[in-house]
């Protein structure tokens, strides 16, 4: 069986480091947002950031997902319970054309554990763009690429969404 405490704590953790992130760069002075190359940043909290924010949100979202994945089956077989049939984010079953459909929370689970590359994304003039290089707070959209039975998809998911549904998925009150 699994641990919904330690389910739960993971879904805040992610929300805190997502839900922090604007306030971190916010309290760093502008000259002192760099990371990388020769210039280093004076601000600890803000170089503390940068090195383990990624790890960290893959780490948690892909825990979360097989947790979920598992515990969607639990219900399902021992109980006769539905999971969350929320919507989590876009599907792009072929991101050349950029048709896509929703992306539903157990699609969302089967997509981060099999993505083969995550991108960060930020706002651009109220647009959601992804983060290549660009030193700015992440938003709370992720883009998941990868692959099925030799078809390249792309998966835009809402992370807030994604913890609401885990929350949802393991009955929190």
């Amino acid at each position: 069986m699994l641990n919904s405490e330690i389910v739960f704590r993971d879904t805040y953790r992610l929300l805190c480091l997502f839900m922090a992130d604007k306030a971190i760069f916010g309290m760093t002075p502008q000259d002192q947002q760099v990371w990388g190359g020769s210039q280093c940043s004076k601000e600890p909290l803000f170089r503390l950031r940068h090195q383990f924010i990624e790890d960290e949100i893959n780490h948690t979202l892909i825990n979360l997902a097989i947790c979920n994945r598992t515990h969607m089956e639990l219900r399902k077989d021992q109980h006769g319970r539905k999971y969350p049939d929320s919507v989590c984010g876009k599907l792009i079953e072929n991101p050349h054309e950029e048709t896509f459909k929703d992306l539903s929370f157990r699609e969302a689970c089967n997509k981060i554990i099999h993505a083969e590359r995550f991108l960060g994304t930020y706002m651009n003039s109220g647009t959601v763009t992804c983060l290549a290089g660009q030193n700015e707070p992440m938003h709370h959209d992720l883009w998941l690429f990868g692959n099925f039975k030799k078809k390249e998809w792309k998966a835009e998911l809402d992370v807030l969404e994604f913890l609401r549904a885990t929350t949802d998925n393991f009955d929190l009150f």
